[in-house]
């Protein structure tokens, strides 16, 4: 029995292996119309094309674990859960868990950590960070309130403090209501919340806690290491992909945020002083990402609008050529079409189910 379990568990990590070879060369190579690369660690400028970008000189993940994030979903059933932790300024580590990322940084009075992501990973994380820091987790940081992020912060509650957004608490009775008590029992309340600007000094470290506005929660926190000038995002911004959130339906069911609020949550981001960010899922990535996701955005809700407005169906819209200066990005088929279907019916929820009358011009997209 033990040796077909170390079989399945070795045969999970070539299949992520094979998958991280093949995303590598599709980094290296894609990029249509020109412009091709990794982007660079630096920051600043125009977003290079390709999904890849090197953290100290290294890709900021482990091969085994790079498929996974790069696209993959999860590792095959009966297989460990493929994690990672590096370093990616200073004393500021990623850590990678299947898809999913957070991040810590380390100070010699103790560990300002974001989000736990579950109780499985904030019990190993735990262990890893007494064996390797020798100090206790002091700060835990809510990015918001959903359960696959925040669930698992008790394993650390016994040291630490439990920060979040002020609308947090009154969201996860919402969350509950929505996915059921089973779903959220992990998520332990915050001790303390903010409303708009928090910073946590802990070491003579700091991390300063901003709530950029609705967009894919109500109670989103972008943490700001500023010495590292790294910054920490969730769900609502992802690296070199197109716009990846359920724009309409929402996921969050009570969340109500408008076109405007997801552009002016990307703007509160770029105003930011950062160079790189580690985001909720995916790989590190530049401030001109963040602009270049804000430019995806802002193109498709224009073209779609517009076509709308005149009376376009959602298929004349899909099939003109509305970003396909975007066609480099990662996912980019079928997301494309999946959110212009999105943004077509979240206006016909809130301006009226308009269809195309025959023979109507096509509208400008931009």
């Amino acid at each position: 029995m033990k040796r077909f379990k170390s079989a399945g568990v070795i045969g999970g990590i070539l299949i992520a292996m094979v998958l991280a070879v093949a995303l590598y060369a599709q980094g290296l190579g894609q990029g249509r119309g020109g412009g091709q690369g990794r982007g660079q660690a630096q920051g600043g400028g125009e977003a290079q094309r390709g999904p890849y970008l090197p953290v100290n000189g290294q890709e900021p993940s482990l091969a085994v674990c790079y498929g996974l994030l790069a696209g993959a979903r999860n590792p095959p059933p009966g297989t460990a859960p493929c994690r990672a932790i590096t370093r990616v300024r200073g004393d500021l580590y990623s850590v990678q868990v299947n898809r999913y990322n957070t991040v810590f940084l380390v100070t010699p009075a103790g560990v300002i950590l974001a989000d736990p992501i579950n109780v499985e990973t904030a019990t190993w994380l735990k262990e890893e960070i007494a064996q390797r820091f020798h100090v206790p987790v002091k700060y835990v940081v809510y990015s918001e309130v959903m359960q696959d992020h925040s669930s698992g912060a008790g394993v650390f509650h016994d040291t630490a403090e439990i920060w979040a957004h002020a609308d947090l608490p009154k969201d996860l009775l919402l969350e509950t209501e929505a996915l059921g008590a089973d779903r959220t029992k992990d998520i332990v309340p915050p001790d303390k919340t903010y409303t708009t600007r928090q910073t946590l000094t802990l070491g003579g470290k700091s991390v300063v806690l901003m709530h950029p506005g609705i967009n894919h929660s109500n109670d989103a926190t972008v943490l700001l290491f500023p010495a590292e000038r790294v910054a920490f995002i969730v769900d609502f911004i992802s690296t070199r992909r197109p716009f990846a959130s359920e724009l309409y339906p929402p996921l969050c069911k009570y969340c109500t945020a408008t076109f405007t609020d997801w552009i002016n949550s990307f703007k509160a981001v770029e105003a930011l002083d950062f160079d790189l960010f580690v985001a909720g899922h995916g790989m590190v990535g530049t401030k001109a990402d963040v602009t270049l996701y804000r430019r995806f955005f802002e193109e498709m809700v224009t073209g779609v609008t517009n076509g709308f407005k005149a009376g376009e169906t959602l298929e004349q819209i899909q099939a003109s050529d509305l970003l396909e200066s975007y066609s480099w990005l990662l996912g980019y088929n079928p997301s494309r079409n999946q959110k212009m279907a999105e943004a077509y019916a979240y206006l016909q929820a809130t301006q009226g189910n308009k269809t195309a009358q025959a023979g109507a011009p096509a509208a400008s997209r931009h």
